[in-house]
């Protein structure tokens, strides 16, 4: 016999963004070093600190042919299926 629910949480992530002449808009969501899942944080403020540590000289960054954005901190909805 197979069960099937769904289970859903809240988590904080970052959300790399540049907008350039070359590539125009591209937003995604910023991955752990190991390229495998989403850098998620459980608090906002935990997401904050980590990026005022790693992604401050995006600034630098705002003219073409880069047109970089600050990263921005977003809330992500994280979803999951379970069968047993």
């Amino acid at each position: 016999m197979s069960i099937e629910y769904e289970s859903e949480l809240f988590r904080w992530g970052l959300l790399w963004r540049q907008e350039n002449k070359l590539d125009g808009k591209t937003e995604y969501l910023i991955y752990r070093k190991s390229g495998s899942e989403p850098l998620l944080f459980k608090t906002r403020n935990q997401a904050r600190e980590y990026k005022k540590l790693n992604y401050s000289y995006v600034n630098d960054y705002k003219a073409e042919p880069h047109g970089w954005k600050p990263v921005q901190v977003v809330k992500v909805k994280v979803s999951y299926l379970v069968w047993e």
